[in-house]
């Protein structure tokens, strides 16, 4: 047989399966077209389905940030685990006297002073005297802070809107502090990727335990 013969045969074999697919080639052609148009013009003139589409987008970078990149503090202390520094003398540096004259509150964060609140995410302050001993701790509870965003007090009339994969451990900051005459603290909240940002007010007891808190924009 002559292989030209051969040759012939499949190439036209092959183009009679191609002009037999082709309907479906063109139609799935215009679709992609049709898709690409549109989109552009949605795009441009923020017409349906401009919304949606901008609202899933923002929703998976967000959910993507959430999960996929912890912040700094939850790197370090939840998957580093490195303590704080273990002694008083790698804290203070006195100048002029060995002593405070007054006892000190220091601020804290999420995974700070774990050695002094074991058990607990880390300490919400801690109270120093004298040649820097410890004089008393406020553990971080933030479980029992984030029972409190359920209550419908709140929830109905304050909604916030989280990203997905949202909880108070890893989301929540603690912007500021201070301390009432009886030892409880005032404590300032934010939240990441959260609309809107601030997280509300909450009283915290000398225990760590919230007197009450309330997620109200504040």
């Amino acid at each position: 047989m002559d292989v030209r013969h051969v040759i012939s045969g499949k190439m036209h074999g092959a183009v009679s399966a191609l002009l037999r697919r082709a309907p479906i080639y063109l139609f799935a052609m215009a679709l992609l077209l049709a898709v690409f148009a549109g989109g552009m013009y949605a795009g441009h003139y923020k017409v349906f389905p401009h919304a949606v589409l901008s609202t899933a987008y923002k929703t998976f970078v967000a959910a993507v940030q959430v999960n996929f990149r912890p912040s700094l503090p939850s790197l370090l202390w939840n998957f580093l685990g490195r303590p704080s520094p273990p002694s008083a003398a790698q804290r203070f540096e006195f100048i002029g006297k060995d002593h405070l004259t007054d006892p000190i509150l220091v601020p804290a964060r999420q995974g700070h002073f774990r050695e002094y609140c074991p058990g607990h995410a880390g300490c919400l302050a801690v109270e120093y005297a004298g040649r820097g001993e410890v004089r008393h701790v406020w553990p971080y509870r933030p479980d029992e802070l984030e029972k409190w965003m359920e209550k419908e007090e709140f929830a109905a009339d304050f909604p916030y809107e989280h990203a997905l994969g949202f909880s108070f451990l890893n989301q929540a900051m603690i912007a500021r502090q201070s301390q009432y005459a009886n030892g409880d603290l005032l404590v300032v909240f934010g939240f990441r990727h959260s609309h809107p940002y601030a997280g509300g007010l909450a009283r915290i007891d000398r225990t760590g335990k919230p007197v009450w808190y309330r997620p109200d924009f504040s």
